[in-house]
């Protein structure tokens, strides 16, 4: 998510180094606490980089996104709500098409099978009254 939304973090690139938004990750990469750390490789604007240090400096900042995945997920949605709606849409109506398909099959496998046993099993036979 943070590479296709070219994001770092929920808020920030520093929730990454924060014990209360990112837990393990702090835990592995900050555990003092300290105001440089290790940030995931998808924070990295460099998509070949090994290693992505975060730094609240003008210069650090060319190397990793500073915008926050929460915002940029918001302005996704907000830029494309009409495909959203159109695509929740379709799959409603495929979902309804594929629902009625599948008990008219049944119902129509229920009567045959029905009739099949009222006529013993040969299906070729007419009735003529019941």
């Amino acid at each position: 998510t943070q590479i296709w939304l070219s994001c770092c973090g929920l808020h920030r690139p520093s929730d990454w180094g924060n014990p209360d938004t990112a837990k393990y990750w702090a835990a592995q990469n900050n555990p003092t606490n300290q105001k440089t750390f290790d940030l995931p490789l998808s924070c990295c604007k460099d998509r070949a980089a090994t290693s992505c240090k975060y730094t609240n400096t003008t210069d650090g900042q060319k190397f990793h996104f500073t915008a926050g995945c929460k915002d940029q997920f918001e302005t996704f949605v907000e830029n494309n709500v009409t495909y959203i709606t159109v695509t929740g849409i379709v799959m409603i109506v495929l979902q309804v098409f594929i629902m009625i398909s599948a008990l008219k099959i049944r119902f129509e496998l229920s009567s045959k099978y029905d009739r099949d046993d009222y006529l013993g099993g040969d299906a070729n036979m007419e009735i003529t009254s019941l």
